[in-house]
């Protein structure tokens, strides 16, 4: 938890960046004094926030307590690990998405024969169903337009529907 002093020689430099008027060698002895209060990262954050705030007119206001100091305190959500089932489940959307697009067939017309829904009674994410269906979609017709020449071509977009909806 302890500060190092290229740390704090860089943080003093940001500072003075970010506020000329903020003397580096103040800057140093200021954050030397409190070297051992907060871990490196969340004392930067502080720093900076008050820095860049016009109404804090001295770097002393960086150890008071106050709002600054929340900036990092946020935890992060859990990672949601998929199951089997949830991953075949939007493995699925996505390849109907695809299929819908190359074979030119509406997936929400009930009236075609062997009408499988995307997103079913039982689903637990629609939202994540849907953005994998339209992954598929989108990957469809970025194949049609490589096969098509001129500018119609775009960039590939990301396939892996899978990971991105675990977080």
């Amino acid at each position: 938890m302890t500060i190092t002093k290229p740390q704090a020689q860089a943080l003093a430099a940001l500072l003075h960046e970010l506020r000329p008027e903020w003397v580096p060698a103040s800057l140093m002895t200021l954050i030397w004094e409190h070297r051992d209060d907060h871990p490196f990262p969340e004392l930067t954050a502080a720093a900076v926030a008050v820095a860049i705030n016009p109404d804090k007119r001295t770097p002393g206001i960086i150890f008071l307590p106050g709002t600054h100091w929340h900036l990092t305190a946020q935890k992060p959500a859990p990672q949601q690990f998929l199951t089997t089932a949830e991953k075949r489940r939007l493995a699925h959307a996505q390849r109907a998405g695809y299929d819908a697009v190359k074979n030119g067939v509406d997936p929400f017309d009930t009236s075609t024969p062997f009408h499988i829904p995307v997103i079913s009674p039982d689903d637990l994410n629609p939202a994540a169903t849907m953005e994998a269906f339209q992954r598929g979609q989108d990957l469809a017709r970025w194949e049609q337009r490589q096969h098509q020449p001129g500018p119609a071509a775009i960039e590939a977009p990301t396939t892996n529907v899978i990971e991105e909806a675990a977080q």
